[in-house]
C-alpha cells in the first residue's frame, strides 16, 4: 500500500519539471516565432522605415541611401560614408524595392550584381540616368544599350543646345519669349550668345528672322528648318556629305562653305536622321551615310519601303513594322507590344521610345530629356495618352533589332 502510494507521487514529482521544461521551450519557440514574423512584416514593405538601432551585420540585404534613393549592399552602405539618418535598412528583394521607382543601383557596389554597366564610364552614366533608371538600362541587352546611348547623346545634345522647333520662320521676339519659357537654361544661354553676334547689326530688330536656316536645294528660298552646328557630330571623322552655305532668312550669310552633315535642324524627323546617322557611324555601319539626310528627312519617310527605310534595314539591325500586317513578319518582331529603341510613326510625326512610358524627341521645344506618355493598341494602331498627339494614332514601327 506504501508502495502504491509512493508510485504515484514520484510519478508527480518527476511529471512537473517535465512540463515546465516543455513550457519553457514553447515559449522559446513561440517568442522565435513572434521575431521572425516580425522581421517577415518588415521585409514585406516596398522600403523599411524604421529600424532598431542595434543592427547586426548581415541582417539586412540591402542599405538604401534616403537622400539619393541609391541602394547599396549592406556592407557598402555601412562603409560608404553615408550619414546614419540617412540609412534605410530592408531585407526586401532587389525586384521589389526597384518597383518604387525614385530608387535605383548605387554606381560602386552595384547593389551586389553582376553588370556590364561597370564598364560605362562617368559621363556616360550620367547620361544615362538622364533618360531612365540604371536597374532599367542594365536589363537591356548590350546591342540596344548602344543604340539607345545614341538616342540618348544626341537628345542630350538637343536639349542643351535647341532653343527652337521648326523656327526658320519665327521673329527673334518669338525666338526669346519661347527660349526663356521653354528652353533648357543651356539652349536658352546659347540663344543670348547668339544674339549677341548681331546686336550691333541693323538687321537686328524684334521682328527680325535672323535665324541660320537650310534652304530648299531646288528653289533656293529658306525652310521652315533652322540649322544648328552640331559639335558631336563636328568632332568625330563621320562622312560630312556636300559642302553648302548656310543663310539666315534675311540672306545674311551664317556659315559659308561648311559640311551638310555638321548641321543638325529642328524638328522630329530630323532629329530621328540624326540618332540614325549617329548610331550607322558610330558601328561602322555603312561606309557611306549620305543616305541619312540630316536637313531634309521628312517624317513620312519612316512610313513604309521608302528608300531611307531600305537603307535602315540594309544594315540588318533594323526592321519595318505595319501595325496593320503584323502577321507577315517573323516571329522574333511580329509583336504589338513597344520595345526600348522602336521609333514609332503617326502622321506628321517620329519619336523614339525607350521603355516606361517615355519617349525622346524633338517635336516641341523642351527642357527635359524625356517626355512620359502612355500607349494602348487599337485596330488602327498605337494610341497616346498625350493631348498633342489628338488621338492620331501611331502605325508604323521601325524597331532596333540587333542581332536578330
Amino acid at each position: 500500500m506504501e508502495k502504491n502510494c509512493t508510485k504515484p507521487q514520484n510519478l508527480i514529482m518527476i511529471k512537473t519539471p517535465f512540463k515546465k521544461i516543455m513550457f519553457i521551450t514553447m515559449l522559446i519557440i513561440f517568442c522565435f516565432s513572434c521575431t521572425n514574423q516580425k522581421q517577415k512584416e518588415l521585409a514585406s514593405t516596398d522600403i523599411i522605415k524604421s529600424v532598431e538601432n542595434e543592427v547586426v551585420e548581415g541582417e539586412y540585404r540591402y542599405i538604401i541611401n534616403k537622400r539619393t534613393g541609391k541602394i547599396h549592399t549592406y556592407h557598402h552602405g555601412m562603409n560608404s560614408g553615408m550619414s546614419d539618418n540617412n540609412r534605410l535598412f530592408t531585407n526586401d528583394s532587389l525586384e521589389i524595392i526597384l518597383q518604387d521607382e525614385s530608387k535605383d543601383l548605387c554606381r560602386t557596389c552595384w547593389a551586389g550584381i553582376k553588370t556590364n554597366l561597370r564598364s560605362y564610364d562617368d559621363n556616360a552614366l550620367d547620361t544615362i540616368e538622364k533618360f531612365m533608371r540604371l536597374s532599367e538600362f542594365a536589363e537591356i541587352d548590350m546591342e540596344t544599350q548602344k543604340f539607345l546611348m545614341c538616342i540618348f547623346e544626341v537628345g542630350e545634345w538637343y536639349v542643351d543646345n535647341v532653343y527652337t522647333y521648326l523656327g526658320g520662320k519665327e521673329t527673334v521676339a518669338s525666338i526669346s519669349e519661347t527660349a526663356q519659357k521653354l528652353a533648357s537654361a543651356s539652349a536658352q544661354n546659347r540663344w543670348q550668345k547668339y544674339l549677341e553676334t548681331y546686336s550691333n547689326k541693323n538687321v537686328f530688330r524684334s521682328e527680325s528672322k535672323i535665324m541660320p536656316v537650310a534652304y530648299d536645294e531646288k528653289l533656293n528660298v529658306p525652310t521652315k528648318m533652322v540649322t544648328y552646328k552640331c559639335d558631336l557630330f563636328e568632332s568625330v571623322n563621320y562622312p560630312k556629305g556636300k559642302k553648302y552655305d548656310i543663310k539666315t532668312t534675311n540672306n545674311i550669310l551664317i556659315y559659308e562653305n561648311v559640311y551638310k552633315n555638321n548641321f543638325v535642324s529642328d524638328d522630329c524627323s530630323k532629329f530621328a536622321a540624326a540618332v540614325y546617322y549617329y548610331y550607322i557611324n558610330n558601328e561602322k555601319l555603312k561606309s557611306i551615310d549620305y543616305d541619312i539626310d540630316l536637313w531634309y528627312t521628312q517624317s513620312t519617310m519612316f512610313s513604309d519601303y521608302t528608300d531611307l527605310v531600305n537603307y535602315l534595314t540594309s544594315t540588318n539591325k533594323f526592321a519595318l513594322i505595319k501595325l496593320n500586317t503584323l502577321n507577315n513578319i517573323s516571329s522574333k518582331e511580329n509583336t504589338t507590344e513597344l520595345k526600348a529603341g522602336d521609333l514609332i510613326y503617326r502622321q506628321r510625326h517620329v519619336e523614339f521610345y525607350i521603355g516606361n512610358n517615355k519617349v525622346v524627341n524633338w517635336g516641341r521645344i523642351h527642357k527635359t530629356y524625356t517626355i512620359n506618355k502612355t500607349f494602348h493598341l487599337e485596330n488602327d494602331g498605337y494610341h497616346s495618352s498625350d493631348p498633342k498627339d489628338t488621338n492620331i494614332p501611331y502605325t508604323t514601327i521601325i524597331r532596333f533589332k540587333g542581332d536578330y
